[in-house]
């Protein structure tokens, strides 16, 4: 008797082992099948977020700083940044939009905090 048959006859005699082994083979495949797919997903997600979330740069004017080196030295300090310099920022390679405002602030030396 070939190898084959044995396997059939071995079925048919043992019918609720059979069921079992192929329900067993079948949810743990199942499972198998669940885990790599949410994985590709997982990956594809990431992917998708890196490619169109993109990070935003603010330049800001430190204000306490200022008032450190008015109290040192009794000069206000105002360092803005040049408009060419800002092109120049906005004209690198992997800078993909480029958008910048200005606010102008008074201050007067006679008021106190």
């Amino acid at each position: 008797m070939n190898i084959i048959a044995r396997a059939i006859l071995s079925c048919k005699r043992n019918r609720m082992k059979t069921l079992a082994l192929l329900l067993l083979l079948t949810i743990s495949s199942s499972v198998f099948f669940v885990t790599i797919s949410s994985n590709l997903a997982t990956r594809a997600t990431l992917r998708n977020l890196d490619a169109n979330v993109h990070n935003v740069v603010m330049i800001t004017y430190d204000i306490n700083r200022a008032f450190e080196i008015l109290e040192e030295t009794g000069v206000w300090f105002e360092d803005w940044i040049e408009l060419e310099t800002l092109r120049k920022i906005g004209e690198l390679p992997y800078v993909r939009s480029f958008d910048y405002s200005i606010a102008k602030r008074m201050w007067n030396p006679s008021l106190k905090h």
